[in-house]
């Protein structure tokens, strides 16, 4: 992050369309309706992005990433327009920002001052900085190398952040500028300095170094460096010694620094720290060793960078529209599905916390092992680590879990005399993942029980989630929906499977909406993020929901983390590649490993999901028409010239049994088609190198045989 300037506001702020939008966005906010959210749209987004960009050199204003011209992601408000809808399009408040610092500062903009919306509504920035004094560097206001330190001392491979003020800390942990790759980035940076002045290189006439009109070209680190270098040389020239070597050095340093930036630097290996506090949980990777049945496990997560490098390829690219990585765990009963969602779970939780999860199951050692772990890489280049034995040691380095962290087993039952709520007044709620007779919320009880504003907040989210186009309402004793003109009906007399799911949509939302302390915020969509944890996600679901429940929940929780698992196929949709890890039990050893090379689920249709690498069957038909297709493609796979009188008969048998099943075809040419392709595959598919690819010609050719014969006759 280093010092930009503003310039004058670009003429086209001022012109009729943005003029016609802050009169609407005013409106909305007059007459609000809490169960509507105003879609904000920005007339000349890409020529305001270029002008932005002319400020920062092409860099985000925070992490110094290489922004494109162009892209939609390339403009944000510094406060952000869902609170401070007045000032979205105000010239003080737009900066240019990337994708991954974008996400992860989303709606935040903490505040010493936290103020009812009330007494800051319609204020200029100048005014709401003295009433809120902000939490966050401003690098249009503000120098940030005042705020900010380097530790170049890269044991494990990196140059990190540190914050030397309130608001050092609190940017550094809001924008993510310690995530990985920035991390390294900063290596490379430092080695480069390291190897000039090793290597004792001395170049060019650095007189005017300090005057250089490139200097918000360089990179921050290079500009802390060059500070701290400066201070060495005004001691150095105090006492008369060394000022021409250190000027000449640095100066070269710089002039040569972007040679080194794509250099391969090989790291150590990273050790984890005696004790991290999570602010953001944003994982990268998982890794098991001998917990419970699973002996080695190792899940490569998609991070921040990939899902916004995907998002600005598309067409619909905006700040609204990432969606979190997902990751779903699919396989049959037995190959520790469940177990991954407890190490994770149990890895996160404190000492003090996790203690009475581990009393409902103290044994997670594999058999015959004496010690086992569980490591989630961070994407800020944290580790978590949690390590166990056979004495019944467990331990891990996580001091604080400061994000939200919900969890849920495979057993979700409503509240019935002695089965309730698990109650929690922190940011952390997974009894129910341990213990299934800890129930979900009532969730009409609870509806019912809040103020206007937050019932009408809650009625936001569950529009989203739920799928509703209308408001929700309510009565003293009951909450309704009116998705048909003059038609109520009850939320409480819906099917047990959409109570289910009502009843997990509220238990969640009790969570987020009462754990968020700041007023200022109000729409959960805008500020939940953290990680929710679903064992088997499509129970008591109908075939229509299980369909959407991804994309709904998506819709509802974009910020949210979800590591779910299931073995319904109908449940992946809504996924994307990478997104989804198959476990599978080798049945000689029983060990238990995740198939790699999957194909992404977007796109497929249920039948071919089911026939994918996700579910490996042969097929979608029923086992006795599987049974009957072997038969009839070991018969094909005889040659013509040596099959028996016995074996056409049987050949022609089958086909009378297969077409009668719809199998084979819906009129002759299809069947003639079908037996041609079939007898192509019969002879193949033992073939060890078999590929469908390689037998597309052969098949092409034996059609085109079929159409010219079938045209011969019609002629």
């Amino acid at each position: 992050m280093i010092k930009l300037e503003r310039t004058n506001p670009p003429k086209v702020l001022s012109n009729a369309d943005f003029n016609k939008e802050r009169k609407k966005i005013a409106l909305f906010y007059k007459e609000i309706d809490t169960q509507r959210r105003y879609s904000f749209s920005f007339p000349f987004r890409g020529e305001i992005g270029k002008e932005l960009l002319k400020i920062s050199h092409n860099k985000c204003s925070f992490c110094e990433n290489f922004i494109l011209e162009g892209m939609d992601a390339d403009v944000d408000c510094f406060r952000p327009k869902s609170v401070y809808w007045w000032l979205a399009y105000e010239w003080d408040n737009l900066v240019p920002i990337c994708a991954e610092c974008q996400r992860y500062k989303a709606d935040e903009f903490p505040v010493k001052n936290v103020l009812d919306m009330d007494e800051l509504r319609r204020r200029k920035i100048s005014q709401l900085n003295l009433l809120e004094q902000p939490l966050l560097i401003d690098p249009f206001l503000e120098n940030p190398l005042e705020h900010f330190v380097y530790d170049v001392t890269p044991r494990d491979g990196y140059v990190v952040m540190r914050g030397v003020t309130e608001k050092g800390k609190i940017s550094i942990e809001t924008f993510g500028l310690n995530r990985e790759h920035l991390l390294t980035e900063r290596y490379r940076v430092y080695m480069a300095a390291k190897s000039l002045f090793d290597a004792n290189k001395l170049a060019i006439d650095a007189k005017n170094l300090f005057e250089d009109k490139s200097q918000q070209l360089k990179t921050e680190l290079e500009n802390y460096l060059l500070q701290s270098w400066s201070n060495i040389l005004t001691m150095a020239n105090r006492r008369g010694r060394f000022a021409g070597m250190i000027f000449y050095l640095f100066a070269e340093l710089l002039k040569r620094l972007t040679e080194y930036h794509s250099a391969v630097l090989e790291r150590p290996i990273k050790e984890p720290k005696d004790k991290i506090s999570i602010s953001k949980f944003l994982p990268t990777k998982i890794e098991l060793s001998n917990f419970k049945s699973l002996e080695n496990i190792e899940l490569e997560l998609r991070s921040v960078k990939e899902n916004t490098t995907e998002l600005l390829n598309t067409d619909a690219a905006s700040e609204d529209s990432y969606k979190e990585s997902w990751l779903l765990l699919l396989g049959e009963n037995g190959v520790g599905k469940s177990s991954i969602l407890q190490a994770i779970v149990l890895a996160l939780l404190p000492d003090d916390a996790r203690a009475q999860y581990l009393n409902e199951d103290p044994d997670i050692l594999r058999n015959g092992k004496k010690n086992g772990y569980v490591k989630i890489h961070l994407d800020n280049g944290e580790l978590v680590h949690l390590t166990f034995d056979k004495k019944g040691n467990v331990k891990n380095n996580v001091a604080e879990f400061n994000d939200y962290l919900l969890a849920y087993g495979s057993t979700r039952l409503l509240p019935k005399g002695d089965i309730k709520p698990e109650e929690s007044n922190n940011r952390i709620k997974v009894g129910n993942l341990f213990n299934y007779s800890i129930a979900l919320e009532n969730a009409i009880s609870w509806l019912l029980g809040l103020n206007d504003d937050d019932f009408d907040q809650a009625g936001l989210y569950l529009k989203d989630l739920l799928f509703l186009k209308n408001n929700i309402s309510r009565t003293g004793k009951d909450v309704f929906t009116e998705e048909k003109k003059g038609f109520k009906v009850k939320l409480s007399s819906l099917s047990d499977g959409y109570r289910t799911l009502l009843a997990l949509a509220v238990d969640m939302l009790k969570v987020f909406a009462t754990q968020m302390k700041d007023n200022r915020y109000r729409d959960i969509r805008n500020y939940a993020r953290g990680v929710v944890l679903i064992d088997e996600i499509g129970t008591h679901l109908h075939p229509k929901w299980k369909m959407r429940i991804v994309t709904r929940l998506r819709e509802a929780l974009p910020k949210v983390f979800f590591i779910v698992t299931t073995h319904d196929p109908l449940c992946l949709r809504g996924l994307r590649d990478r997104e989804v890890a198959v476990l599978v039990k080798d049945a000689d050893t029983d060990r238990i490993s995740i198939l790699e090379n999957l194909p992404a689920p977007n796109g497929l249709r249920i039948d071919q999901i089911l026939t994918s690498k996700f579910f490996g069957l042969s097929s979608t038909i029923d086992p006795e028409s599987e049974l009957l297709f072997e038969q009839y493609y070991k018969l094909l796979a005889i040659a013509e010239n040596k099959r028996t009188e016995q074996d056409r008969t049987a050949i022609d048998t089958l086909q009378g049994k297969l077409n009668g099943l719809k199998q084979l075809g819906d009129n002759p040419r299809e069947e003639l088609f079908y037996y041609a392709i079939d007898e192509i595959l019969a002879k193949h598919k033992s073939d060890d190198d078999f590929k469908i690819e390689s037998l597309k010609p052969e098949v092409i050719k034996a059609v085109n045989n079929i159409l010219d014969q079938v045209t011969i006759k019609q002629a």
